[in-house]
């Protein structure tokens, strides 16, 4: 097996080969990611508020709490490692940026 060259490694730390197994994580994330957005809207509603609760920090925090409290299969952690270490960064400097 190669190693990616530099920018299949900047963009997505495989090489463009091994991508089709970053696909169960990025849909396991991408749903966590939808189902904390519903929920952080209607929760910011019910206060009252726009925007007192981060969906990034929710994202965060849950994420933390079922990596803890449940074992997840080895097909997802590929997906999910990428997700960690290059969307999530990403969305920390966009909003950084005011972005997003």
């Amino acid at each position: 097996m190669r190693q990616p060259n530099t920018w299949e490694n900047m963009f997505l730390g495989c090489t463009v080969q091994e991508i089709p197994r970053l696909i169960p994580g990025l849909v396991l994330t991408a749903a966590l990611t939808i189902f904390v957005i519903l929920l952080t809207d209607l929760v910011n509603s019910a206060l009252g508020f726009k925007g007192l609760i981060s969906y990034i920090l929710i994202v965060i925090v849950l994420g933390i709490l079922l990596r803890n409290l449940i074992t997840v299969p080895p097909v997802f952690m590929p997906g999910i490692g990428f997700c960690v270490k290059k969307l999530l960064r990403l969305e920390v400097v966009a909003g950084n940026m005011g972005v997003v």
